[in-house]
């Protein structure tokens, strides 16, 4: 496959990822408490089964309506590091921050955490 397909492929999984997470966050609005928490989606296209877990800052001022940024952390897969360290931006910026984390267990290798787990046609995928 070459670079130019992998990049298009990507970047429909990113899209894909934000369209799915966007949706329970805005839902959840009145369910976020202030300041830092998680929560889980079922989420069945990993390896397998489990939840996705996600982490939130939701600042006292922030209210449905206002931004809601989605942070993808990187190889480390320390989402709530992540969500830690924007914490004083979504204060000051009045941000709702998501930082989904997409564990090895649920998404080992570059098949699934870098490309979505996307496929070619005839791909048996997973690998």
């Amino acid at each position: 496959m070459d670079m130019k397909k992998i990049f298009m492929l990507w970047n429909w999984g990113i899209l894909l990822m934000v369209a799915i997470l966007l949706i329970p966050a805005h839902g959840m609005a009145q369910e976020m408490t202030v300041g830092a928490g998680s929560f889980s989606l079922a989420e069945k296209t990993g390896a397998n089964h489990a939840p996705l877990q996600a982490y939130y800052y939701r600042p006292a001022a922030w209210h449905d309506g206002r931004p809601i940024v989605v942070v993808f952390h990187g190889l480390k897969r320390n989402a709530r590091e992540y969500c830690e360290g924007l914490r004083s931006c979504a204060e000051g910026h009045n941000f709702l921050v998501v930082c989904p984390e997409f564990s090895e267990s649920k998404y080992p290798g570059a098949r699934y955490y870098n490309i979505g787990n996307v496929i070619d046609r005839g791909d048996k995928g997973g690998k």
